[in-house]
């Protein structure tokens, strides 16, 4: 049976990297817990079915990086404190779940510097704004502006920013700039894929799309 394809890499790098991602959301749920959780609980905070969170804990306290906790009845589970491993793998969960917010700023932050009131709108879109990307999978930025004279210029602005961006969070960034008249007039004739697009996207910087090319 071919390998599934690892999804949300940039959103998840840790599971795309390790390539387990059921241990990382248990490992990240225990992480993030004040108190030591039942297998129940555990299996509600990551959505995941109870059997694959046994599954995953039964690795993860063989490792004897999480270890079993006295209480009662319950079969409550904590990471190991004391394990060797612990101080670095806790210090990667935090880095992972900063990937995406981190390179969320650096766009926003792109598109506020200098402040220009034409630049009406940034989204991210397609694939990374359903969090169903691929290892590989290009970021799509979608940039709307008052003209398209505007629109060229700060899509230039944001492609020059690829560089970086790839080295510091492993993506290629793809932006496409539309003037607002243009984008308009493409939604009028627009197909049920693109008002779907549109309608997931994720908005960096400005007014949602979707207010913007229903005219409001």
């Amino acid at each position: 049976m071919p390998k599934s394809p690892v999804t949300a890499a940039i959103h998840d790098p840790i599971s795309a990297i390790l390539g387990t991602r059921g241990k990382v959301a248990v490992m990240r749920v225990l992480a993030s817990a004040a108190n030591p959780l039942q297998q129940r609980e555990v299996a509600r905070r990551t959505g995941m079915a109870l059997r694959t969170v046994e599954l995953a804990l039964d690795d993860l306290l063989a490792s004897g990086i999480v270890e079993r906790v006295v209480g009662g009845r319950e079969r409550l589970v904590q990471v190991r404190s004391a394990h060797r491993l612990t101080p670095s793998i806790l210090a990667v969960l935090r880095a992972g779940a900063d990937h995406w917010p981190a390179l969320r700023s650096e766009l926003r932050a792109a598109a506020t510097t200098p402040n220009d009131p034409t630049l009406l709108a940034v989204a991210v879109v397609g694939r990374v704004a359903t969090r169903s990307e691929r290892i590989g999978d290009p970021l799509d930025l979608l940039l709307l502006t008052a003209d398209d004279a505007t629109a060229a210029r700060w899509v230039e602005r944001f492609a020059s920013l690829g560089d970086g961006v790839a080295a510091r969070f492993g993506v290629t960034l793809r932006p496409i700039g539309y003037g607002l008249d243009a984008a308009r007039e493409m939604w009028a004739a627009r197909t049920s894929a693109a008002e779907q697009t549109v309608r997931q996207a994720e908005r960096v910087h400005g007014a949602e799309l979707l207010v913007l090319l229903s005219g409001g």
